[in-house]
């Protein structure tokens, strides 16, 4: 019984007798899903590759391409940090 039509299955006793292969295998792109008694419960897989920041220069070339436009209508209707601290004084002192 395969999990899934792009997965080999694996025994947990594989996975304890064999670590390093499979590590290898799901390093290559592969997915592998461990079961105990045919029964699948993990899948080992290749850790994804994805950026986890933007170069300073990038985000700056992003920020600074940004329509004005735009961030004036994003704006539109926000309220000001004085507004903000009046709310939460009001709220705080049980006038609102």
């Amino acid at each position: 019984m395969c999990y899934s039509s792009g997965m080999a299955e694996v025994p947990s006793r594989e996975l304890r007798n064999n670590t390093r292969d499979l590590i290898t295998r799901a390093n290559k792109g592969e997915a592998i899903v461990i079961t105990v008694d045919g029964i699948p419960m993990a899948e080992l897989q290749p850790v994804s590759t994805k950026r986890r920041w933007v170069p300073k220069a990038e985000l700056e070339h992003i920020f600074f391409s940004i329509d004005r436009g735009l961030i004036d209508e994003l704006n539109e209707g926000l309220l000001t940090m004085a507004e903000l601290d009046q709310r939460s004084d009001a709220m705080w002192d049980g006038t609102k």
